[in-house]
């Protein structure tokens, strides 16, 4: 089933359709001030809502933005759809965003400025040959 979340704020700016959105509900702890204290619950309370289909960015003339999100109905059963105070989060797609360095030419110069005995420890890259 396909949920709505909306938000009185912007979202996160490297949120992308395709990521997975979590939730989990918080509690008030502290003094309640302009913005209160939250705790939020443990780990094992994380209750993954599914990919995100689609998202709106803030609207000033509306005041909100919001994520429309499938959730399964297994999931919506057990534990329900967020509520408003609950700590919503997301996570990338490992496979569509890990990126290396793009290009054709790198130099590097390391300088040590120091009167002391340095050793370097090591230095590193990787390549994928993709022409010849």
């Amino acid at each position: 089933m396909t949920i709505r979340i909306i938000f009185p704020n912007p979202l996160n700016v490297s949120l992308q359709l395709g990521d997975i959105a979590y939730f989990c509900t918080t509690q008030d702890v502290g003094p309640q001030q302009k913005f209160g204290a939250h705790a939020t619950a443990g780990q094992e309370d994380i209750i993954k809502i599914g990919e995100v289909v689609e998202i709106m960015p803030f609207d000033n003339f509306l005041q909100e933005s919001y994520i429309d999100c499938d959730m399964d109905d297994n999931l919506i059963a057990q534990f329900g759809t967020p509520n408003i105070g609950d700590f919503i989060m997301f996570s990338k797609d490992n496979k569509v965003n890990l990126s290396s360095a793009l290009g054709y030419y790198a130099e590097v110069k390391l300088k040590n400025n120091s009167e002391e005995k340095a050793e370097l420890f090591a230095v590193g890259t990787d390549f994928v040959e993709s022409s010849k």
